[in-house]
């Protein structure tokens, strides 16, 4: 509740309560004055009461309108305190809702803060991944450079050179050599390479040529060591 509510519903239990007031006071002026009217124009028709009166105190006959007056002050005052506590505890509400309010803004504040985190940060993942996309490709362009110019230059070598160069290889750098190699060189080379060693590169540039990787695959072993043992007899 705004406090201009709150102040328009105080003023209004103001103004009915000096209304219930000031009705009782007239009412008590009306019958005041009928009964001196009646015991002025009857003579002795209030001459007991008024003997009876001069018999005790002014006091008494004034005790009814002093209590119904004690009556409705009390009564008024409950109403005050009763609007004085509800007023308090509208208070603590709003004071309450104040602060859920205020919660609520540092959550919503708290929430925008760690989205614009996440924000950043997945910019940041993005460009790491770009960037590393870039450097495996420019890492397989300088492989492929680099087998090129190997197997350029173990092509330009006499088999027996190259057989030996290739035993000292390691077996997936001297498969991609070969494979890259037309087959009567590789041929010939692999004729100069340690039977065990030339043995596992065949199968292995098989499996590469295939397409089909596998521990369990048959490579042409047979048609990969008749070459070599060709290449040997006719150098």
């Amino acid at each position: 509740m705004s406090p201009e509510a709150k102040s328009g519903r105080m003023k209004k239990t103001w103004l009915n309560l000096e209304a219930v007031i000031i009705i009782g006071l007239s009412l008590k002026l009306v019958l005041t004055g009928a009964f001196l009217v009646l015991d002025g124009g009857q003579g002795r028709l209030f001459q007991p009461r008024l003997a009876h009166a001069q018999e005790q105190p002014a006091a008494p006959p004034q005790a009814a309108p002093a209590a119904s007056d004690a009556g409705m002050t009390e009564q008024y005052r409950q109403m005050l305190e009763a609007l004085k506590l509800r007023e308090q505890a509208m208070k603590k509400k709003d004071e309450r809702l104040d602060e859920r309010e205020k919660a609520l803004a540092a959550l919503e504040t708290e929430l925008k803060k760690k989205m614009a985190e996440l924000d950043e940060t997945r910019k940041q993942l993005n460009e790491l991944v770009k960037k590393n996309a870039e450097l495996v490709q420019e890492q397989q362009i300088l492989k492929n450079a680099r087998i090129e110019h190997l197997v350029s230059a173990y092509k330009s070598m006499r088999p027996e050179s190259a057989g030996a160069l290739v035993n000292s290889l390691d077996d997936n750098v001297a498969v991609q050599i070969l494979a890259a190699m037309p087959g009567r060189s590789a041929g010939q080379i692999l004729a100069n390479v340690e039977p065990v060693k030339a043995a596992r590169l065949t199968k292995a540039i098989s499996i590469m040529k295939s397409g089909q990787p596998g521990k369990d695959e048959k490579a042409p072993a047979g048609d990969g060591a008749a070459q070599p043992a060709k290449a040997a007899t006719n150098p």
